[in-house]
């Protein structure tokens, strides 16, 4: 009996990590996406229609179905005043993944680097993520940047 509980309990386990892995497939296509500069990639992972975003550029909130258009545009005028170059954002596995049905909440850390007048430079942050499951697929429904003040990196 004990072996069947034990069975049972790391088929659950092995089930919510597959879940949760299958919701964060989007999160780290769109991050790689972002990092390569495949607007088309982005845009893929997000759901249809409504979209929220969330950072801390000018206008620091964007909705609709050309949220993520307008974000980057944003971003990309932001960057180029600032004399940004070589954007990249790492990240790491989820800090958090909650599920229930078809809506998911995702917390993932995240590292922007750049170069700023040839100086290396890093923000530390942690993005969440909502995601809906959209004919069968997690897509991005909103997401926030919450980022801590930028530094030399070292």
């Amino acid at each position: 009996m004990k072996m069947l509980a034990l069975a049972l309990c790391a088929a659950g386990l092995l089930s919510v990590a597959a879940a949760a892995q299958e919701v964060t497939a989007p999160i780290t296509q769109m991050l790689k996406a972002f990092n390569s500069g495949d607007v088309k990639a982005i845009a893929a992972v997000y759901v249809s229609g409504e979209v929220s975003i969330t950072d801390e550029v000018p206008p620091f909130h964007w909705s609709g179905a050309n949220a993520n258009d307008s974000w980057l545009a944003d971003l990309a005028k932001a960057e180029k005043a600032a004399g940004m170059t070589e954007t990249k954002v790492g990240f790491s596995s989820a800090l958090r993944t909650e599920i229930d049905g078809d809506t998911a909440y995702v917390v993932v850390p995240t590292t922007y680097s750049w170069k700023q007048a040839g100086k290396a430079m890093t923000e530390n942050a942690t993005m969440t993520f909502v995601l809906h499951k959209d004919v069968g697929a997690w897509k991005v429904a909103s997401w926030t940047w919450s980022g801590h003040h930028p530094h030399s990196a070292k």
